[in-house]
């Protein structure tokens, strides 16, 4: 009896493990034309997303969808992805918000940005164009050229807010639990950023040179 006891208990561990290796995962990888859009509005439920230039005027992206953690799970092939363009704006998500969303997205350089996360992290390199940015939950990070931008502003209802510039230009404002940061250029015709995150933290980038 001794020896059995150990032996059903790696048995267990062996079928747990193999169990989570094989956790479902459905992926979406799209190539969309951007004639008639100046701007892109995604929105992302629960996850992640990396947004990276690219000088194509295409858009190209890849969604990684997973099975949440918990009781009652949404199996991954019943994903729909939400494409619409209406006006200049071309809008996409996934039309449930009971997954965990993984996006890497590469944006041309000319498209405006309209970005929603509900919970989760925005990462954001060499920001080109005009963007706002607005996240529930969690944390943003964004780098951008100052010399193309007039302003950017970020507001933390529940974190902090960290504008960083070559000069220490940017001002901040503290507040009991949250805090605001502005950061004003002399570039009259440069584009704008504004960042608001509920709770979490934002760490913004404002670096010499172009991008």
């Amino acid at each position: 009896m001794g020896m059995f006891l150990p032996t059903v208990i790696l048995a267990s561990l062996l079928v747990s493990t193999q169990t989570w290796a094989e956790q479902p995962t459905r992926t979406f990888e799209q190539t969309l034309s951007l004639q008639g859009v100046q701007t892109l509005a995604i929105g992302v439920h629960v996850g992640s997303i990396k947004i990276l230039p690219t000088a194509s005027d295409e858009l190209q992206f890849t969604l990684q969808v997973d099975e949440r953690d918990g009781w009652f799970t949404e199996a991954v092939n019943n994903a729909n992805l939400l494409i619409e363009k209406s006006d200049g704006v071309l809008s996409i998500s996934l039309a449930e918000d009971s997954y965990q969303e993984k996006w890497v997205l590469y944006l041309p350089k000319q498209i405006t940005l309209d970005l929603d996360v509900g919970v989760g992290a925005a990462d954001i390199a060499d920001l080109a164009q005009s963007a706002e940015i607005n996240v529930g939950v969690g944390d943003v990070a964004v780098s951008l050229p100052i010399a193309t931008f007039q302003q950017v502003k970020g507001v933390s209802g529940v974190g902090d807010i960290d504008i960083e510039t070559p000069d220490n230009s940017a001002s901040e404002e503290r507040h009991l639990v949250g805090n605001e940061s502005h950061w004003q250029g002399t570039n009259t015709d440069g584009y704008s950023l504004s960042v608001e995150v509920g709770v979490g933290s934002a760490e913004i980038e404002l670096r010499s040179g172009q991008s």
